[in-house]
């Protein structure tokens, strides 16, 4: 109501804007319109929120440190939208991607980006010939077999880019393909704001590269059953498939959530040695709210 933050622009009839400011990432931001005449207030009908989001933000990712299959770093992209339901930031690309798709069949694995096995944190890159990692696959269906929707310690979102991401529930992913969006076709996802594609998977027996170009499988962070984890076919249904499969993966932010920096380990080539010293490397993957030594 009027009765607290309020912007006043103006009078008379037609449309009429402002400008909200010292807005900060984290909080949902309420907003409706409202008029006073001689009667009194009359409100929009509907309140509108939404939350800032980074538009662009860079992550250095170290092979090897939570689950990152290379070393590289990535300018990510995110928006604001409510198609789960609620206000929340989304990515607009694939984890470990190196950039949005150019279209819905995009078979690139720069727009693919990375791979996972159901609540394991080992991402998977695979450049159309050889898997990367090659030594971590976990193969056939019931290998991978436990109860258990993905955990936060295994999520790929929440250990790669920290500050409160994480993977979509099933019922947000429902959400996003119900009305008003309305997915029927992954070209529906694709137009959508956070722009799914057909990034394909990774076969459960030896982590094979499958359909990339041609479908689209997302993963859920809910579990279907003990060797089912929920999926989306983008932009059509809700599904499930064997765990032992390795999916891309999008990610969402709710709120802001300072976590622990993540460090790589030190490295002290033989070319920084003399009689006394020794020169050390290491490399911060995940930002901290303060400074690092």
């Amino acid at each position: 109501t009027i009765a607290d933050s309020l912007i006043v622009n103006g009078s008379g009839l037609g449309i009429f804007s402002g400008n909200m400011t010292n807005l900060v990432e984290g909080p949902t931001y309420y907003v409706r319109a409202y008029a006073t005449n001689s009667k009194g207030t009359a409100y929009s009908p509907t309140v509108t929120s939404f939350k800032i989001c980074p538009r662009t933000f860079d992550v250095i990712h170290t092979a090897g440190l939570n689950g990152a299959p290379v070393s590289k770093t990535v300018t990510y992209h995110s928006i604001n939208t409510s198609i789960s339901g609620k206000a929340a930031c989304w990515l607009t690309q694939n984890l470990g991607s190196d950039r949005q798709p150019t279209s819905v069949n995009d078979a690139t694995e720069q727009s693919a980006g990375w791979y996972w096995q159901f609540n394991r944190s080992q991402g998977y890159k695979h450049d159309g010939s050889t898997l990367t990692p090659s030594n971590a696959w976990t193969a056939w269906i019931s290998s991978i077999s436990e109860s258990s929707d993905w955990s936060a310690a295994n999520d790929p979102c929440n250990l790669l880019l920290g500050l409160g991401w994480r993977l979509p529930t099933k019922a947000e992913w429902t959400s996003a393909i119900a009305p008003p969006q309305y997915w029927t076709s992954v070209s529906d996802a694709y137009k959508s704001v956070i722009k799914l594609h057909n990034a394909g998977t990774l076969e459960y027996s030896a982590g094979g590269l499958s359909n990339r170009g041609s479908y689209a499988y997302y993963w859920a962070g809910t579990q279907y059953g003990t060797v089912y984890g929920d999926y989306i076919a983008a932009g059509s249904s809700i599904s499930y498939l064997s765990k032992a499969y390795a999916n891309p993966v999008r990610c969402i932010r709710d709120a802001v959530t300072i976590t622990a920096p993540a460090v790589s380990n030190v490295n002290f080539p033989t070319s920084g040695m003399t009689a006394n010293s020794a020169a050390g490397t290491a490399e911060l993957a995940v930002i901290p709210d303060v400074g690092n030594d």
